[in-house]
């Protein structure tokens, strides 16, 4: 039985407003531009990704078919390297723990004020799902 794995990602402004969500394997590649930063007075544009891979998903939560959400936070510096990245909330410990192992790892085109690049900081929602191919995703499990 094939049971692959995917992972709905969704960058959230701090001011709760969401974006498109876009879906990532887990371990995968995550598609360049689909984590944009949010708007800010201190940056003409926002921070981008530019690449990484998703979030492995906690082995324990795959082998119970479980499902769950994280958020975190984090710096971005003007070399678009993520720093100071922290779990704000997570359905259950390991998906923070695995969400924040993966920002670590990403690198960003980074804000960019008057054309130069600046620090800037970033909250970001993640949703952990297994795909059974016979279902629509759903993120009713992430409302708190």
């Amino acid at each position: 039985m094939r049971l692959p794995v995917s992972l709905l990602a969704a960058a959230l402004a701090l001011s709760g407003c969401a974006q498109n969500p876009t879906v990532h394997s887990s371990n995968r590649m995550m598609q360049p531009g689909s984590i944009v930063g949010q708007a800010d007075d201190g940056w003409d544009t926002p921070a981008v990704l530019a690449s990484g891979r998703a979030p492995l998903y906690p082995a324990n939560e795959f082998l119970t078919s479980g499902t769950g959400c994280a958020e975190v936070e984090f710096d971005v510096s003007d070399a678009g390297v993520p720093g100071k990245v922290e779990p704000v909330w997570a359905s259950k410990p390991a998906y923070g723990h695995h969400l924040a192992a993966a920002v670590r790892g990403w690198r960003f085109e980074p804000a960019r004020k008057d054309g130069h690049a600046v620090p800037s900081h970033m909250h970001l929602a993640f949703s952990f799902f297994i795909d059974h191919g016979w279902e629509s995703p759903s993120t009713d499990y992430c409302k708190r």
